[in-house]
């Protein structure tokens, strides 16, 4: 998510956005991937109430392909001489709904230019803290960092990332789950979407 506000001295604080970003997306098996933050190519214009710089008092800012809500605050404070308005990017999902134990191996992408390969045995499906350590273990490399909440994990990139999850593996059919969440992590954005066996 991409929360927005004035940088405007005398307006700090006064008027703030949260988008939701993307919901994640469903993972089959042998599917390119999962994320829980991938825009797609486009663009929006910000209206400046606190600099008289920009054109009509409207900026458009874009941003790419796929764009993760790091990129896009990137492309909104690219614009903050004209228009006052400043941006800060931060990905939140959960992952949940491990269909049972065992070892639970996937690839996850964020910050790096390769995903970094987790791994874990996973005792019990009511208790993740095994995976979560497996994680965080790449927090270095990928800039996500897991928090343990029972039967599920909170994944959360402070800069914006997306959260990516590719060539999943449990057992010989397991599954889960993955849902994005708001920029606080309060609320969730969009249905909760499967992760297949294989997928990826």
């Amino acid at each position: 998510s991409v929360s927005i506000g004035s940088a405007a001295t005398d307006r700090i604080g006064i008027s703030r956005v949260t988008s939701s970003g993307a919901a994640a997306t469903d993972i089959a098996a042998g599917a390119s991937g999962v994320s829980a933050y991938g825009a797609a190519s486009g663009s929006f214009s910000i209206a400046s109430q606190y600099t008289t710089k920009a054109d009509g008092g409207v900026v458009e800012v874009s941003y790419g392909e796929n764009s993760s809500a790091r990129d896009i605050a990137t492309a909104i404070n690219s614009k903050s001489d004209e228009t006052g308005v400043t941006a800060n990017a931060r990905t939140v999902a959960e992952l949940s709904m491990i269909s049972a134990s065992g070892t639970v191996s996937f690839k996850l992408g964020g910050a790096g230019d390769e995903p970094s390969v987790v791994s874990a045995v996973v005792a019990d499906t009511s208790n993740l803290s095994a995976l979560a350590d497996a994680i965080n273990k790449e927090s270095g490399k990928t800039g996500i960092s897991a928090f343990s909440k029972g039967a599920t994990l909170e994944l959360v990139s402070d800069r914006g990332e997306k959260i990516e999850i590719t060539e999943f593996s449990l057992g010989t059919a397991g599954t889960a789950a993955l849902r994005a969440k708001s920029f606080d992590g309060s609320e969730y954005n969009g249905a909760v979407q499967a992760i297949a066996f294989g997928a990826g």
